[in-house]
């Protein structure tokens, strides 16, 4: 009889600890959740931000180090996810010397655009990369 007093103890108290850790793990859920709330109101409640993407060949002798598609790709996941509109995308294609260089062609397009391009986002063989324009009007985040 004195062990089945002792187990209920020792239950009760193992319920009532139960308990309180529950109550511990939903109000850090429920914060979580508010914050994560605030993130997404915040994406939807500021200026969209604009930009272009530059992908480069990255030719190391004849590899390849990450395709164009590859590149445009991860590029254009991260203007989606920052809520950033894409413009324009330049893909240097062609090492040669005789083709108009997609570089160039952006740095003229930037300097048309002047103030409305906020990004360029682009990938190099290190990972991707984002350049902001300092003069550019936004609230977005870079």
């Amino acid at each position: 009889m004195i062990m089945k007093k002792q187990t209920v103890s020792v239950l009760k108290q193992a319920v009532s600890t139960f308990d309180k850790l529950l109550i511990i793990a939903e109000k850090e859920f429920d914060a979580l959740w508010q914050r994560a709330i605030e993130r997404e109101r915040e994406i939807e409640n500021r200026k969209k931000a604009t930009a272009v993407i530059y992908c480069d060949a990255n030719h190391d002798g004849q590899a390849c180090v990450m395709c164009l598609a590859e590149q445009e790709a991860c590029c254009r996941e991260y203007c989606t996810r920052e809520n950033l509109e894409i413009l324009r995308v330049f893909r240097e294609e062609s090492e040669s010397a005789s083709t108009p260089s997609q570089f160039d062609e952006m740095q003229k397009y930037l300097r048309e655009q002047g103030n409305k391009i906020c990004f360029v986002v682009g990938h190099s063989a290190e990972g991707r990369y984002v350049l902001k324009n300092k003069d550019a009007s936004t609230n977005a985040s870079g």
